[in-house]
């Protein structure tokens, strides 16, 4: 029995996720190029709400619930469209971020967004080559480590820009890191649920 058969016989929240065709990790085609572009428009979409959520509830500091929903997109896209889709998705929304003042780190949002997506790109790239089912295991450790690299970018932004001491940015931090644990379980679902459909199947 191959990976994808043992895999559509497996249920339950972290059955894992199918292999998906990864042609290559810079993606020039058409097809490629509007499913970044769609993914970004939808992404922004979500965030226009979200960003607006964290600045209502934490004044924008960290964001908190734009985070599941930015793991879930960032992933998808880089998982099927490689550098192009990580690329793609992390600069629409900060254009639309500024000129709609959704909150404080607005201005930031560019090195936010590819902090997370090229390590996540790169990763994937590694990941997909191998022709294998993702497990949540594999998953939530590619998550984990580009979200280090995303908490670790705000430092200076929470040191310098709102004046938080040592001990307050390293508590800001450790909540944006561990926050990604759970809030993987959503992007997970997503891009399995994705991947099965074949809709965005190269």
């Amino acid at each position: 029995m191959d990976a994808a058969a043992k895999v559509a016989r497996r249920g339950g929240l972290f059955e894992p996720i199918p292999p998906i065709p990864f042609p290559g990790l810079w993606r020039t085609d058409t097809r490629s190029i509007v499913g970044s572009v769609l993914l970004a428009v939808a992404f922004s979409a979500n965030m226009q709400i979200t960003e607006r959520l964290d600045t209502a509830t934490v004044g924008g500091i960290i964001p908190w619930t734009a985070l599941p929903f930015g793991i879930m997109w960032f992933t998808t896209a880089c998982f099927f469209f490689g550098m192009t889709g990580a690329l793609i998705t992390a600069s629409f929304n900060p254009i639309i971020a500024v000129l709609t003042a959704t909150g404080p780190l607005a201005p930031v949002h560019f090195t936010i967004n590819w902090s997370f997506n090229i390590p996540m790109a790169i990763m994937a790239s590694y990941v997909l080559r191998r022709g294998q089912a993702i497990t949540f295991g594999t998953y939530l450790a590619m998550v984990l480590i580009a979200q280090l690299f995303l908490a670790t970018g705000l430092i200076p932004v929470w040191l310098f820009l709102f004046k938080f001491n040592a001990l307050q940015t390293t508590g800001l931090w450790l909540w944006a890191v561990v926050e990604a644990v759970p809030a993987s379980i959503l992007g997970f679902a997503f891009v399995r649920t994705v991947a099965k459909s074949g809709v965005l199947a190269s």
